[in-house]
This record gives structure tokens, C-alpha cells and sequence, in this order.
């Protein structure tokens, strides 16, 4: 039996919402609902609230949906008719357990196919692509379909619509965009925003028991992102701090009073204005014209009948304040019974300001970037607002598209803007895969590093190796007497082990490692400027390591003489795929505060330093970026009999010997091309006693 304190805070909120004003108590229609959600929370739980609760937020029997929303999909799958649909996997559909629904084997059919036909229909008009980067949590059991390679829902596949409906208009060129929404279930749309923009802030505004829901969902969903939860307060000043530090932040509706003016870029509240008396619809449109300093999304029903609440409202008879521009009023593509709105409520706000272009000018895969415009990001690391610039125009040299990079005043780091949704276009299969030769020279520099890294080390252990590559250092570890495990992002890269490099390897992430595994070394090497969230990483990796173990962390040095000298022409650069840029400084911070204790800082690496002074130097020069590097890929072929080949040549030549010598003295001065870190986690307090004792 679930308990109605069991993690969620309902008493506290209710025992509040009690106290609050008489606008924002329960109006009669979500008395007799909350009531419901309540009794279904103590019978199924939390762990079920997907197939419980939220079947009330925004869901449909299978009756509603052929009759509201099964002939827009139906008609666009119609036009180009893919038998693909039918493929789809519903697993896990059916519960014995009473109150939870489940489905019949018809129903599952039925149910796996309309999401497969709404992904699709949804997909039209997903141009950044997160139907394809983003799945649907497991947490709260959901009705999960497998489709497309991908975990995708009925509420996910809605959650996307809607972020283009609230954003297709709005300019968010890669600024902090600060978004809330009135009334906002368990999550849903709040997940695909802080997934898409990585720079916004969402704040919810609900009542309970939706706001508890949604504060232990997406404190699950979101473990490491700085989150406001919700406590009592009298005056904003109080919280401000910690307010605008956190990514995430719930409050109760009554205390929407207390937040000040112009607060939000963008206000959102999808079918419970609906659900509200006239009074209460009313004052929260003003409260929404008061803290709103850019633009108002809504999605409610034509024509709405609340019984309880002894009214019935339609489209054209919600108090919309005079002095709101009215941006679209439409019936709503997917759910006709519904219409949509969007209107622009201040003219101050980032968000409405015209630097740029608007979501639906993006191509897919794209994300939007700040580049020629004043607006500020937000950090991903430490979430200030002090970013700026560092580098306006930074070319890849696969794609050759352009990104920048900026860094943080703050915190140090520095990130790689946009990041695409998708890297799949950056990493193409001949990525880094050398010849025979310059692969011997990597293996042996790698093997002697690995050397160096255990050698003062006692009795061989356990040790991960997070994106291992080729896998010359956990061979080299496996021929010590270590026990070895490594990880990579995607099957693709791990198809080149053979043979004696054969070795024990999962596909994912570091969730997918039980914390009762424990590891005695763990790698990243150069591998956590290429993760989305190294923050994450790091804690992870703390939990992962025993106590006393060795982190060892790799990354190019944003600070080295390299960087600061060919500056976008650094060969070390290599954005997109290098999502951030770390000086020693940065990186050290990164660790301590992740609990770590710095043993080891290194400047030196013979494979990294002198390559990258030659590479810089002849992008610097005007060859083709990173000609050599390609053509060591067998991605350019070009003859040293041509002019370029034969020019590049004489350079090298020259150029090696400067290089030798600008490495020697840049590892001396500590601005070498990359900096290695190795970090003990702490010793349980059992073991420092022994050790003291010994002592």
C-alpha cells in the first residue's frame, strides 16, 4: 500500500493549499479529481503512476481515440503508407494488478499502431529531430512502443508536437529561455524541453498531488540538474538565489503571487484552464499578463463542460487581456477537438526578440545557435549566466559545417554551440581508423601510458574503460593480470575487436552499471568532451569506484599553447564532436567537487603534443583543415606527386623539429596540448582509520 507521504510531500501540499487564497484552492472539478488521483496513488504507487494518474492527463480510451484523433494520423500515414507501423512492440501491456490498466492482445495491437502512425504523423514536423534523440523514460510504467529503433509513447509523441507549437514562433537562437507552465501533470512536456534546449530553465506551477508527481518524476529523470523544490515562502527574495541557480523549479499555483514581473520568456498551460471556475481563469490570465515578458501558449478544448464547476466555456470566451497580440489561433492538427493559441504578451523578452531565426527554419538534426547575435547562454556546467565567445566560427572537418564555442566565466568550461541533437553525421565509420603504421605507433605510446598509470599501483583489479576504442588499454591492463570491462556509445565501434583484442564490452552508458559493481580503475580517456553530460559522468564514476580507487580523466587542454595560438585552427578543436573544452583548472574543479582527490597532474603526451603542433600549423598555413589527419584516414587520397601533397611535405619536414621543441617547452610551462588527471576517490572512514592506525 502506498502511503501518501511516500516520497511525494502530498500531505505538506495539501495541509498548504488549505491556507492558500480561495483562487487558487481545488475548483469543484479537481476536488473530485485530485480525490481520484489520490485513491489511485495509494493503490498502484508511484512506480505505476504512468498507467494510473496520468491516464487522466491528456489520454484517451481507445473509443477517443477513433473518434477525436485517429483520422488526421491515419489521413498523413494514408498519403505515403508504410507498412512499418505494423511493427511496432508493445511489451509488458498486460497487469494483474487491480486499478492498473491493461490491455487485451487486440487492444495492444490497436494501441502500438496508433503510436507508430502519431510518431510518424509527429515526425513531419519534428525538424531538430527529437523523436529520434529522445525516448521515453521507464519510470512510472509506462505504455512504452519500440519502434524505429527507438522507446516512444502517446505522451512523448504529444510532448514534441507541442514544443513546436510553443516554439515555432519563438526565437530562441541558443539563449536561456526561461519557460513555465500552469498546470503541467507529471512532466511530460517539461522533459522534451530540458532534453531539446540546454540552456532553458522550467519552472511548474500546479497543485497537488500533479506537482508532486512531477517533482519526484523529473528529480529521477534529471538526477544531476540542479532542481528548486517546492517549499514554503513568504517573499521571493528569500529564494531568489537558489531559485535562478536551479534548471528545474516547482512551486504551488497560490505562490505565482509572489514571483516578480516579467519573470518568463515563455508561459504554457495545456486543457486545465478548462478545469477551473471563471474567477480562477481570470486571475491566473492576469497573474499570467503579470510575470510573462514574452509569449502565451495555450491548448484547451472547443468547448468545455465541467459540471462541477457549473459552467460551460468555449474557444472564444476565455478573458484574453486586451493588450495580448494574438500570434495563431488554430484548431489543433492532432486533436481536433481542441484548438491552440499563441499570443505575445511583452515585448522585452529574449525569446520574442528577432536576432535570429525560429525553430521551424531549422533543418532536422539542427540545434539553434547563438552565432551573430548578443544574446547570453546559459552554462551547462555550473548553470551561470556568464558565457561568452571564445571561439565565433570553428569548422568540422567532416561535415564542414560551423559551430562555436563558448566558454564560461564562471566555471572555466568551455561548451561547443549548437549541439547537435544527433552525432550520427559526425561520426562516420572511418572516423580515426588509421593504417597499420600510425595504429603501432598509438598502440605503443597507449600501452606505455597504461604502464605508467599502474606500476607504483598494488595487486591488479577491476577496471572500466569508458569509450574504449581501439581497446589497447584494457588489453594492455588484461596482460597485468586486470579484470577489464568496456563501453561504447553504439555496436558500430566495437566491430574491430578481434582476436587478441577481443574483450568484454556493453553498448550504453554508465546507468546501465549496477552500483554494486565497483571498480578499482576507471578510464576516460579523451572521452568526456565528447559526452553530453560530463558532470553525470564524473559522479557516476564516483559511485562506481571502491574506495581509494583510481580515476583516471584525458582531455584536450583548452588553455595549452596550441589552443591559444591557432585558436580555431586547433587541430585538438575538433567540435562538434568535442561538446566541451576543459583547461586544467576547469577540469580540477570538475573532480574535487564530485569528491575527488587530485593524486597526479600531467602535461605530456608524445602522441597528442608534437601531431597536433604540425596539424595546427598547416591548417594555419591555408592546406585544407586537417588535410593530414585525413589523409592518414584514407578519407583524401592525395598523391605526394601533387602540388599540395609534395608542398605538405616540405612542410612537415621543416615543421617537425619546432614541434619537438614547442612541446618540450609547453609541458615544462604546464600549457601542454592535453592535461591527464589522476584522482582517488575517497577511502571509506573504516579504512582511513586502519590507515592511521598503521601509521
Amino acid at each position: 500500500m502506498f502511503s501518501i507521504d511516500d516520497g511525494l510531500g502530498l500531505a505538506e501540499l495539501l495541509a498548504d493549499l488549505e491556507q492558500a487564497p480561495y483562487l487558487y484552492r481545488l475548483s469543484p472539478f479537481w476536488e473530485r479529481l485530485a480525490a481520484v488521483h489520490i485513491q489511485q496513488l495509494q493503490e498502484g504507487g508511484f512506480n505505476n503512476f504512468k498507467r494510473t494518474v496520468s491516464l487522466k492527463y491528456f489520454h484517451f480510451s481507445l473509443l477517443g481515440i477513433v473518434r477525436h484523433e485517429l483520422h488526421p494520423v491515419l489521413w498523413t500515414w494514408l498519403k505515403k503508407p508504410c507498412l512499418e507501423v505494423f511493427k511496432a512492440n508493445l511489451p509488458h501491456a498486460r497487469s494483474s494488478q487491480q486499478g492498473i490498466r491493461s490491455f487485451t492482445a487486440f487492444e495492444n495491437f490497436f494501441y502500438r499502431t496508433w503510436v507508430a502512425l502519431l510518431r510518424d504523423s509527429v515526425s513531419n514536423v519534428d525538424s531538430l529531430g527529437l523523436l529520434d534523440s529522445i525516448c521515453e523514460p521507464g519510470i512510472g510504467n509506462p505504455f512504452r512502443i519500440h519502434y524505429r529503433g527507438q522507446w516512444t509513447s502517446e505522451d512523448l509523441c504529444n510532448a514534441v508536437h507541442e514544443f513546436y507549437s510553443t516554439c515555432s514562433e519563438v526565437f530562441v537562437d541558443g539563449c536561456q529561455l526561461d519557460v513555465a507552465e500552469l498546470g503541467a501533470g507529471y512532466g511530460r512536456l517539461a522533459y522534451v524541453f530540458l532534453k531539446a534546449l540546454r540552456s532553458a530553465t522550467y519552472t511548474i506551477i500546479d497543485v497537488p498531488p500533479a506537482i508532486c508527481i512531477a517533482q519526484r518524476y523529473l528529480s529521477e529523470v534529471f538526477p544531476y540538474e540542479r532542481i528548486f523544490h517546492y517549499r514554503r515562502f513568504s517573499n521571493f527574495a528569500d529564494v531568489k538565489a537558489e531559485f535562478e541557480a536551479s534548471r528545474i523549479r516547482f512551486l504551488a499555483a497560490h505562490q505565482i503571487e509572489l514571483l516578480p514581473d516579467k519573470l518568463f520568456d515563455l508561459l504554457i498551460n495545456i486543457s486545465s484552464l478548462h478545469e477551473m471556475t471563471m474567477n480562477q481563469i481570470r486571475n491566473y490570465l492576469c497573474q499570467i499578463d503579470r510575470v510573462c515578458r514574452g509569449q502565451f501558449y495555450t491548448k484547451q478544448w472547443k468547448v468545455s463542460r465541467a459540471a462541477e464547476n457549473g459552467f460551460v466555456i468555449r474557444e472564444t470566451e476565455y478573458p484574453i487581456p486586451s493588450g495580448w497580440e494574438r500570434i495563431y489561433h488554430r484548431q489543433h492538427p492532432l486533436q481536433r477537438m481542441f484548438f491552440e493559441a499563441l499570443y505575445l504578451v511583452g515585448g522585452d523578452s529574449r525569446a520574442s526578440q528577432s536576432h535570429g531565426k525560429s525553430l521551424s527554419q531549422f533543418g532536422r538534426g539542427e540545434m539553434p545557435s547563438p552565432m551573430g547575435t548578443s544574446l547570453h547562454l546559459r552554462c551547462r556546467v555550473c548553470c551561470s549566466l556568464d558565457p561568452r565567445v571564445a571561439i565565433a566560427h570553428a569548422r568540422d572537418y567532416i561535415s564542414e559545417e560551423a559551430f562555436q564555442v563558448w566558454r564560461c566565466g564562471t566555471c572555466g568550461v568551455g561548451f561547443t554551440t549548437p549541439s547537435p541533437l544527433s552525432m550520427e553525421r559526425f561520426y562516420p565509420i572511418h572516423y580515426r581508423r588509421y593504417g597499420t603504421f600510425t595504429r603501432s605507433i598509438l598502440r605503443f605510446f597507449y600501452r606505455r601510458r597504461v604502464f605508467s598509470w599502474v606500476e607504483s599501483g598494488g595487486a591488479p583489479g577491476m577496471a572500466l574503460e569508458v569509450g574504449l576504442g581501439p581497446g589497447w588499454m584494457l588489453s594492455a591492463l588484461r596482460k597485468r593480470g586486470w579484470k577489464v570491462i568496456g563501453t561504447e556509445r553504439i555496436l558500430q565501434s566495437i566491430s574491430h575487436l578481434r582476436g587478441e583484442d577481443s574483450l568484454p564490452v556493453f553498448i550504453g552508458g554508465l546507468e546501465a552499471i549496477k552500483a554494486v559493481q565497483r571498480f578499482d580503475l576507471i578510464i576516460l580517456f579523451h572521452v568526456l568532451e565528447h559526452l553530453s553530460d560530463p558532470v553525470e559522468v564524473i559522479k557516476r564514476c564516483a559511485d562506481l569506484l571502491k574506495p581509494g580507487g583510481t580515476l583516471v580523466v584525458s582531455v584536450p587542454n583548452f588553455d595549452s599553447w596550441q589552443a591559444r595560438i591557432a585558436k580555431e585552427k586547433w587541430y585538438h578543436l575538433d567540435v562538434p564532436r568535442h561538446l566541451y573544452h576543459f583547461s586544467p583548472q576547469s577540469l580540477t574543479s570538475l573532480l574535487r567537487g564530485a569528491g575527488f582527490e587530485v593524486r597526479k597532474t600531467s602535461f605530456i603526451s608524445l602522441e597528442h603534443d608534437p601531431y597536433g603542433w604540425e596539424q595546427s600549423c598547416l591548417n594555419l598555413l591555408g592546406f585544407k583543415h586537417n588535410l593530414l589527419t585525413k589523409i592518414l584516414m584514407g578519407t583524401e587520397r592525395r598523391s605526394v606527386l601533387s602540388l599540395s601533397g609534395f608542398a605538405m611535405g616540405i612542410v612537415l619536414v621543416f615543421l617537425l623539429f619546432p614541434s619537438l621543441l614547442l612541446s618540450l617547452a609547453s609541458w615544462f610551462a604546464s600549457a601542454g596540448a592535453t592535461v591527464e588527471i589522476l584522482v582517488s576517490s575517497p577511502q571509506s572512514e573504516t579504512a582511513q582509520k586502519e590507515n592511521f592506525l598503521a601509521q
